[in-house]
């Protein structure tokens, strides 16, 4: 049974990216990628307030947080965003270089939490080995990084929306 619960956001992210290809309408589709992005990340921050809160146990919570981040990864990394992003632009080429930035931005983020992790022992605590401090150290991420990504998802919504919808009405023919 804790197998499929494990793999559940697997075929949820499937059954996502099928319904992104409903839109015909590529704004509207970026949009709603956006969107659905910012919500699987409000999953990972709304289940780590309810575990500091008590209400989940630390199985449910890590669960809810891997599926809002599992969900959230799999909308950004499959290429569709990109690909509806460089459709509602009407410029012509691919996504390939928004593909590889994100790629390495996730690199990036992976190297920094390993150097936040081996040599920032006064930004977590005196001793990051203990499980509190790790815990802890987790949870504000959470909280700081959540935060931060629904803000810049809901400013790229607004962005995008407000630029390509003005190219659209000022495009020619």
């Amino acid at each position: 049974m804790i197998f499929l619960l494990a793999d559940l956001p697997c075929a949820l992210s499937a059954l996502l990216m099928g319904f992104f290809s409903r839109f015909e309408d590529n704004l509207w589709a970026l949009r709603a990628m956006l969107l659905v992005t910012a919500a699987f990340m409000g999953i990972v921050i709304v289940s780590t307030l309810a575990f500091e809160a008590h209400l989940f146990s630390g199985v449910v919570w890590q669960y809810m947080v891997s599926f809002g981040t599992y969900g959230a990864f799999t909308v950004i990394s499959s290429g569709g965003l990109w690909d509806r992003l460089v459709a509602a632009s009407g410029s012509s080429g691919t996504c390939t270089f928004l593909v590889y930035t994100a790629d390495l931005t996730g690199c990036v983020g992976t190297i920094t939490l390993l150097c936040i992790q081996i040599f920032g022992k006064s930004a977590i605590g005196s001793n990051i080995q203990s499980d509190e401090a790790v815990l802890s150290f987790f949870v504000r991420s959470v909280y700081v990084l959540g935060g931060a990504i629904i803000c810049l998802l809901a400013a790229s919504c607004w962005y995008f929306s407000a630029k390509l919808a003005w190219n659209a009405a000022v495009a020619p023919g």
